[in-house]
């Protein structure tokens, strides 16, 4: 079984950096104000349907450890998103449970056709007393607010670093695995704080120990990481955003020509150019992660004496603006890449601080 499934929390308690949303369910429990609609929300891999299932088990009053899940319904909107499949789910929720609730748990709702969304309206305004609906979405700001005013929000956080750190210890552990801290940190901070993703790398990480691979060199645990995750290598990411601030146009072009997957290496990008950007500003900002790519961009003579701030911040909305529209697909990705890169550099280059 894989660490993400072996580990998946099964009570509030074993939630990760979800503090804040395990005190609301908490109250909902204790004080017997349980919604009928529950909107979840937050960044993929952030526990929203380990969530559901946890607030459906507690309102069935079933075991933590209970595998078949009793009147609970679990939809995928990207499967099951028409207005057909709609009418089937308003039909199965006039049912009288079997137990204290039917529980509906909705992912990916957001990909709900617009008739959908229109048709649930009428459930949601007047559900039937012991029904509950879990909402959960990734993104919901592609939800009317007709639906997000009629569910109770619970919005998880992406889980810091230091969280994601501890979980992959403490599961490294229990698997009886001696790994470098290093290990630990480069993981945390190649999955961007996702619990899911994290225990995933973990695992292949552990493999690639188990096939022969070496992680005991401080100096090779990075490489070694990113290898085994698969994603950008931090340094392939640096040397692009460096000859974007050196403003050497054909550099960045030739890796930019390489990339096969532009939403994911823009998003890596973009928080590669954050931790440059947070160190012009203060190094309170910074994470500890962020040591060598500050130095190298000081050994390059990149300060916020030779770009400033509001140049960086305007690169960072250029990226941003970019990653949105290669996420909509109504442009080849690659050629929104190539644009960027060519606007980037021409914004460097007409910001250049004159040569004292």
């Amino acid at each position: 079984m894989s660490y993400a499934l072996k580990y998946r929390p099964l009570v509030l308690e074993d939630l990760v950096g979800q503090e804040a949303a395990v005190l609301q369910i908490k109250g909902m429990f204790s004080t017997g104000n349980i919604a009928n609609s529950i909107l979840l929300s937050g960044p993929t891999g952030s526990g929203k349907t380990t969530i559901a299932r946890i607030i459906a088990r507690m309102a069935n009053d079933l075991p933590a450890d209970a595998t078949k899940l009793v009147d609970v319904v679990e939809l995928n909107g990207a499967e099951a998103r028409g207005i057909d499949d709609v009418r089937q789910l308003i039909k199965a929720a006039k049912y009288a449970p079997k137990r204290n609730y039917r529980v509906f748990i909705l992912d990916e709702i957001h990909q709900w056709t617009p008739q959908a969304k229109q048709a649930f309206l009428k459930m949601l305004e007047e559900p039937p007393s012991k029904t509950i609906f879990i909402l959960c979405t990734n993104e919901p700001e592609k939800l009317p607010n007709t639906i997000i005013n009629r569910c109770h929000p619970i919005r998880l956080s992406k889980v810091s670093l230091k969280d994601c750190f501890a979980l992959l210890k403490r599961t490294a552990e229990k698997e009886g695995q001696d790994l470098p801290v290093d290990v630990f940190k480069q993981i945390a901070r190649l999955t961007k704080g996702h619990p899911r993703d994290a225990l995933q790398a973990l695992e292949a990480v552990v493999n690639y120990i188990a096939g022969g691979g070496d992680v005991t060199n401080a100096e090779n645990v990075v490489s070694a990481v990113e290898q085994v995750v698969q994603v950008p290598p931090s340094d392939y990411l640096r040397r692009y955003m460096l000859s974007i601030y050196r403003g050497k146009y054909t550099t960045a072009l030739g890796i930019a020509g390489l990339v096969e997957n532009v939403d994911y290496f823009l998003s890596c990008a973009m928080d590669t150019h954050k931790e440059a950007m947070f160190s012009f500003i203060s190094s309170k900002l910074l994470t500890s992660y962020s040591d060598r790519w500050i130095a190298l961009l000081t050994s390059k003579g990149i300060t916020r004496d030779s770009i400033s701030v509001e140049v960086m911040s305007e690169v960072l909305d250029e990226m941003l603006k970019s990653l949105v529209l290669a996420k909509e697909r109504t442009v080849d990705a690659n050629h929104v890449l190539v644009a960027l890169t060519a606007r980037l550099v021409t914004i460097i280059k007409r910001n250049a601080q004159p040569e004292e």
